[in-house]
């Protein structure tokens, strides 16, 4: 089945061990930008031949899952899915509300449905995938309307919401790559 995510050379298979940690890394020779951020890249130290990136003025560098050879918009998806908040933000631009039934809330995600029902200001109840409902504690501070809190306790939940819609979220990232540029630095 095609998604609407679906692009040629969507990123799938096992990440490296070293994806998204911390490394370190020889100086940086390009400048990648996407959207209003921008990234040093530069070749890790003890990783193969990949690559690592830190957020502009930052000192701490996170290894990557690619190479140069992997091209830029693979880079760039990879930068995107390293963000401990890329779930969350896929989530808000792919969870369609579809129905509302008192105080239960249907999302439909590419053709998986699930439900949130907030109980009370600390408290919203999960149903994934027309399962059972898991109740689950956010907390007073969790700031946001109804759709981050859903959001928020589909994430905390024990469904495994990456790894359901981890090739999904990858997809995502490569569009997001698509409007990246980058520059040298010499």
């Amino acid at each position: 089945m095609n998604h609407m995510t679906d692009i040629e050379g969507a990123i799938v298979g096992v990440r490296h061990p070293a994806h998204g940690s911390v490394c370190s890394a020889e100086a940086p020779f390009a400048r990648l930008r996407l959207g209003n951020n921008a990234y040093e890249i530069a070749h890790a130290l003890h990783e193969d031949s990949l690559l690592a990136f830190r957020p502009e003025g930052s000192q701490t560098w996170t290894a990557l899952d690619c190479g140069i050879a992997d091209g830029w918009h693979q880079i760039g998806a990879d930068i995107v899915t390293t963000d401990p908040d890329a779930l969350f933000h896929f989530f808000q631009t792919h969870a369609v509300s579809v129905e509302t039934t008192g105080d239960v809330v249907k999302f439909d995600t590419l053709g998986t449905v699930w439900a949130a029902k907030l109980q009370d200001d600390e408290h919203v109840a999960i149903s994934f995938d027309n399962g059972p409902w898991e109740v689950i504690r956010l907390g007073r501070k969790t700031e946001g309307g109804y759709r981050e809190r859903s959001i928020l306790g589909l994430l905390a939940a024990s469904v495994d919401a990456a790894g359901h819609f981890g090739d999904d979220l990858r997809r995502w990232a490569q569009r997001i790559a698509a409007g990246l540029t980058v520059e040298p630095i010499m």
